[in-house]
């Protein structure tokens, strides 16, 4: 269930919902779509190694499935158990919104497990959609799902994963020297314009989270150091680093939030990104 990873879910929820706007009395509905988030990310993931089982026999063969640890069968089970609670979590927040964006995002993993994977650039797409959908989830919960910041955060998180996934593919292949130098550009490329373009203005307090993030990317993508020569490791890192992005989500959004939600979002999630690394030197985040 790569625990590392679960750390960055709960910011997706957050993030969607201060892009939204925290409506009077609806901070607590962001508990069951947190749990609902978490449970189909773990679905997916699950899902994933259960489609992957002859795949990761021959070249992965100390995961969990190829090894025998877990029975195919039950990990079938298990996730399909999670989707469908985590559909019902959806439900009973009463929001309507809410219930179809968990059902939509229950849609797009399987989709991506099953014929999207398939084909490279579409189960990219989807991937990164599934990320996208993910902080359209916890803006569903504000009733927010059309304003143009909700859109802009969810597509910008798309586009993360989707570069993350072109890393990622034949990560067992790629030569250990490869350097992934032009990533940090691309990032630079596709956030400036989006910032600058349809939100018409770079409020201060998001520059200092920007330049920690685009420049976290770059050093975990260049130079030398623990992740260096281990794909699936950087991956996982780059995974990691999605919890900066939703850290600079919730600063954009300061001003149309109560104080006490940035400020306990952001220590939350700063948590969260220390939670993640410390638990990546133990588990496998790829």
């Amino acid at each position: 269930m790569r625990p590392p990873n679960l750390f960055t879910v709960p910011g997706d929820i957050l993030a969607g919902a201060a892009l939204a706007g925290i409506g009077a009395g609806k901070a607590l509905l962001l508990l069951p779509a947190i749990f609902a988030s978490l449970l189909l990310y773990a679905s997916g993931l699950i899902l994933n190694d259960y489609m992957d089982r002859h795949i990761d026999a021959r070249e992965r063969p100390e995961r969990p499935i190829p090894s025998g640890r877990v029975n195919a069968a039950h990990a079938r089970a298990a996730s399909l158990a999670l989707m469908g609670t985590a559909i019902a979590l959806g439900l009973l927040t009463g929001v309507t919104q809410c219930s179809v964006m968990a059902g939509i995002l229950a849609g797009l993993i399987l989709l991506y497990n099953g014929p999207a994977r398939r084909i490279p650039l579409v189960g990219f797409a989807v991937m990164g959609l599934c990320r996208g959908c993910n902080v359209l989830l916890g803006a569903s919960v504000m009733g927010g799902l059309a304003s143009a910041p909700v859109l802009v955060g969810a597509s910008l998180e798309t586009l993360y994963i989707v570069c993350v996934s072109l890393l990622a593919h034949g990560e067992v292949d790629k030569p250990p020297a490869r350097r992934q130098w032009w990533l940090p550009l691309a990032v630079v490329a596709g956030v400036s314009p989006i910032l600058f373009l349809c939100l018409q203005a770079v409020p201060p307090n998001v520059i200092i989270p920007l330049v920690v993030l685009l420049g976290w990317l770059s050093t975990t993508l260049t130079n030398p150091g623990p992740h260096a020569g281990e794909a699936p490791r950087k991956i996982g890192a780059l995974i990691c680093g999605l919890i900066l992005l939703q850290i600079l989500l919730v600063a954009f959004s300061r001003s149309q939030n109560p104080a006490w939600f940035n400020r306990s979002a952001i220590a939350i999630l700063a948590l969260m990104f220390i939670a993640a690394e410390g638990m990546a030197r133990r588990f496998h985040g790829s």
